[in-house]
């Protein structure tokens, strides 16, 4: 039976090329046997190259649609096999029947040359459609939408490779991102993503620790030949910053940046932190506040610095006591802002932190040294961290647009990447608006001011 098989496949594949022969020889055009027999042209394409097994009731089809003597063109294809007497009378007999198919081989991919010929339209035509240049080309709407409909309907798929190879740009991006945990990171990546999908980007992500995996994620960038990269959440240490600033450049390869180290080359796209803790202080002022401390990370000294001004703007002071920074994970931070809080003679009224986390630690200290939130101590946070709703006395916070600031940067980046900005020309910063939420957490000092 195999051996069988084997033979009948022989003679289609003799009758295909017979057929085939046939069509050159008459100077026709897939499109136009296609036409003729009634059959897609896609599908006859795949016949010739031997990608589908057809029917015998296809073979004639094609037969008459050349006008071709099937009987004439069986008999020469089973005298070129190597059982002709076997296969002929199981050929005969599934005449008028379509033949159990062989294993069906691997399709080959859908080409835009394949779409071409199936719509009876240019190449060219069908490029422009798919690369969103038709407008350019004057292309009418009813063709615009005929490519489109064919390339769903057939499994058309962009060779984003071959693109590459032709004009040695890729529509790729890499993301180089730290800490996938953080909740703002997230948020960032979400905003980013949605924008990269939306302009049909490639997106490739990186997690990095440490100088070693930083320059590891970006040489396997630069060996894609990506178009542009996103730092997200990135403080590295070392020489790093110099290094991703020679490559962008050599390679042509932008970088933005958000909530990253500011000595990382191109545009940073972050929120506004200035105004964010302007806001703060003057809400803590209003409320009678004037002994302030302030909580920052030292991994962010410039929130910090914001604290400490926005209060001087307002005519206040911050004692050096009172400003603490917790360094990463520190686990003996906590015990030094309860005893911030703990002091009988000389506390402050009010603490502003640099982010809810730190908040809800200075919350919890402030709870094991017998104050009350807000009657006793005013605490405000930074982010609108999801964990602010949640605290015994929900937090007071500035909420960080952390979507908008991943939206915009795929924006610019690729405006980057399209030359539409002159990167020497472009601002080094681009700051969006942040929002102050008012809760529980603060309250008017017991004190009047003085």
């Amino acid at each position: 039976m195999i051996t069988t098989e084997i033979n009948r496949t022989e003679i289609i594949n003799q009758l295909i090329t017979k057929l085939q022969n046939a069509r050159l020889e008459q100077g026709l055009s897939l499109n136009q046997v296609a036409k003729r027999a009634g059959l897609d042209q896609t599908m006859v394409g795949r016949l010739e190259k031997r990608t589908r097994q057809p029917t015998i009731d296809t073979l004639l089809r094609l037969s008459d649609a050349l006008g071709t003597d099937f009987p004439a063109l069986l008999s020469s294809a089973i005298s070129s096999s190597q059982r002709p007497g076997a296969s002929l009378q199981r050929i005969s007999s599934h005449a008028h029947q379509s033949p159990a198919p062989p294993p069906a081989p691997r399709p080959s991919p859908i080409k835009m040359t394949d779409l071409a010929a199936n719509l009876g339209l240019s190449r060219l035509t069908v490029s422009a459609v798919l690369n969103n240049r038709h407008e350019d080309l004057r292309i009418s709407a009813k063709t615009v939408q005929r490519v489109r409909e064919a390339a769903t309907r057939l499994g058309y798929v962009r060779n984003r490779l071959a693109i590459a190879t032709k004009t040695g740009r890729t529509s790729s991006v890499g993301i180089m991102v730290s800490d996938f945990s953080s909740h703002w990171v997230s948020r960032i990546l979400r905003g980013f993503l949605r924008e990269a999908r939306a302009r049909h980007l490639l997106v490739n992500i990186e997690e990095v620790s440490g100088h070693e995996s930083e320059l590891t994620a970006l040489t396997k960038f630069m060996e894609q030949r990506i178009g542009g990269i996103f730092c997200c959440n990135l403080h590295p240490a070392g020489n790093f910053p110099e290094v991703i600033a020679e490559t962008s450049l050599r390679y042509s390869c932008p970088v933005v940046n958000s909530i990253s180290q500011q000595s990382l080359p191109g545009l940073h796209v972050d929120s506004d932190d200035r105004d964010g803790m302007q806001q703060v202080a003057a809400h803590l002022w209003k409320l009678g506040h004037r002994k302030i401390a302030c909580i920052g990370l030292a991994s962010e000294p410039q929130r910090t610095a914001f604290m400490v001004q926005g209060i001087k703007n307002l005519g206040g002071d911050v004692p050096a006591e009172w400003i603490l920074e917790r360094q990463s994970a520190n686990p003996e931070f906590e015990p030094k802002v309860l005893s911030l809080l703990a002091a009988s003679n000389h506390h402050p009224t009010a603490v502003i932190c640099a982010t809810d986390e730190l908040a809800a630690v200075t919350m919890r200290a402030a709870n094991q040294a017998g104050l009350n939130v807000p009657d006793d101590l005013s605490i405000t946070g930074f982010s609108g961290d999801r964990i602010g709703p949640l605290l015994q006395s929900r937090l007071t916070t500035v909420t960080q647009p952390f979507e908008d600031m991943g939206r915009r940067a795929a924006e610019r980046l690729v405006a980057s990447m399209q030359r539409i900005e002159n990167s020497a020309e472009t601002a080094l910063k681009e700051l969006l608006p942040v929002s102050l939420i008012v809760r529980e957490s603060t309250a008017r000092a017991m004190s009047p001011a003085r």
